[in-house]
């Protein structure tokens, strides 16, 4: 068993994300999660000894499973989630499943549960709840366009998976979850989409993620995304450590 260490740095709070082949440590100086320190990144293969981190407060935990969908309030029944998951992924029955619901969007999230990810979690904080990061990058948008209700393309890439969410005029109109290895297979996704709900190339898009298709994937995408945020890697503006804590 590998023995696990933060290292000398001031950390106060600590945040999980599963990502398909890492699970991610936000680190933060300060309770509630607006001090961003640094993340470490673990192989989810190695068995660690977590000892030192059930020291910490614990602000969230987030699965990235890409099994998810999304049904209006007004029409969901808890006995056809099943139904509504196999319909819209490639969910198996034999897989555990939960739901949440998304208030300010007036809908509900229907997922696959991350089983070895709640078994990491439960070696660190059992009672700390599991969510899908979907509900966080959904909120995120939300917020982002709720004020002036405009339009908003938001792209999360998470090693070989994508969130991919569009809003138009405060309102959401798709939200979704792409597996790719490729970085033109993601391109032509977005652009397809774009031009089959009719939405321009305008639209006011934020792009950031992890993975080594990630520098690639912002690169082809400038040459036709116009209102593309440029994130820069030294500022944490927009990205999952600063979005998480804020709409998890």
């Amino acid at each position: 068993m590998e023995k696990f260490t933060l290292g000398e740095d001031n950390i106060e709070t600590i945040g999980l994300l599963f990502e398909p082949n890492f699970f991610r440590i936000h680190c933060y100086s300060d309770l509630e999660g607006a001090d961003f320190v640094k993340t470490i990144s673990c192989n989810r293969a190695t068995d660690y000894d977590f000892s030192e981190l059930q020291t910490k407060n614990h602000l969230f935990a987030a699965i990235t499973h890409p099994h998810w969908t999304l049904v209006p309030a007004a029409i969901f029944r808890e006995e056809d989630a099943i139904r509504y998951l196999k319909l819209n992924t490639g969910f198996s029955e034999d897989s555990p499943l939960s739901y949440s619901s998304l208030d300010g969007l007036e809908c509900v999230l229907i997922y696959e549960q991350d089983n070895r990810a709640q078994k990491v979690l439960n070696q660190i904080q059992p009672a700390l709840e599991i969510k899908h990061l979907a509900s966080t990058i959904l909120e995120y948008g939300r917020r982002r366009v709720s004020e002036r209700q405009t339009d908003f393309l938001h792209v999360q890439l998470l090693d070989q998976s994508a969130i991919v969410s569009i809003f138009k005029k405060g309102s959401l109109l798709l939200a979704n979850s792409i597996e790719t290895e490729k970085p033109e297979d993601l391109i032509y996704y977005i652009f397809y989409t774009l031009k089959k709900l009719d939405i321009s190339t305008e639209i006011p898009t934020e792009m950031g993620g992890s993975g080594r298709i990630l520098s690639s994937v912002r690169t082809q995408a400038k040459k036709f995304l116009i209102n593309l945020k440029d994130t820069r890697p030294s500022s944490s503006d927009g990205q999952l450590e600063e979005i998480i804590p804020q709409c998890a």
